[in-house]
């Protein structure tokens, strides 16, 4: 297996960082408590999209009537991937458009673990994604129930410095392309979400894992 050494890499992120990052979110927490009374859940995804953890839906964020632009949507995620990884933190940004589009960007940061062997892999602090999705068939079209929503979208990330550009010692670009369809079941108690997809990539792990070769 080639040999990383981790001062081949850039400096880790310093606790002034961290320390600037806990306030976020601890103002960002008191700001949700504040707004709660006139703010909807919306759900996203690691990075981003609308959906679950790491899935996307066919729904994108959705504008209020008379308004084109949603209000933004804005998430945070926290991952504690083991003292091999460390731990990753992603804050991101959505924005939709028309009840038909959404686009958005997400910042993943990254703190170091402690394996001596292993860890330098990850000694890098994040990269950057970019996210947008379309909505080609609304949900229920027509008045029709067995009609679900319809969508493709994709994902571009940059500077990607983990595994395989820890092993190169270069930043990688890599990406997803997808396409989803997703009908909730809201006669059922509780409603049932129901949600299938297909996606290409050549990112490995979410881009945790660098790229294929």
């Amino acid at each position: 297996m080639p040999k990383v050494m981790s001062s081949a890499v850039p400096a880790r992120i310093s606790s002034r960082l961290f320390a600037t990052l806990r306030r976020f979110m601890i103002w960002f927490a008191a700001l949700i408590a504040l707004c709660a009374p006139l703010s909807q859940a919306q759900n996203t995804t690691l990075e981003g999209q609308t959906g679950g953890f790491i899935t996307p839906t066919a729904y994108v964020v959705p504008s209020d009537t008379g308004h084109r632009f949603s209000p933004p949507v804005v998430g945070f995620h926290f991952i504690s991937a083991g003292n091999v990884i460390g731990n990753i933190y992603t804050l991101s940004v959505t924005e939709g458009i028309s009840n038909r589009f959404e686009v958005g960007y997400t910042r993943s940061l990254h703190s170091n673990g402690d394996n001596p062997f292993f860890s330098p892999l990850w000694y890098y602090n994040g990269f950057n994604v970019f996210h947008g999705k379309v909505n080609l068939i609304p949900e229920t079209l027509k008045g029709h129930p067995w009609i679900p929503a319809v969508a493709v979208g994709g994902v571009y990330r940059s500077q990607v410095h983990y595994v395989s550009g820890a092993i190169a010692r270069k930043s990688y670009n890599n990406g997803d392309v997808y396409i989803a369809a997703t009908r909730t079941l809201r006669k059922i108690k509780p409603p049932l979400l129901l949600n299938i997809g297909y996606k290409g990539t050549n990112a490995s792990i979410f881009g945790g894992g660098g790229k294929f070769s």
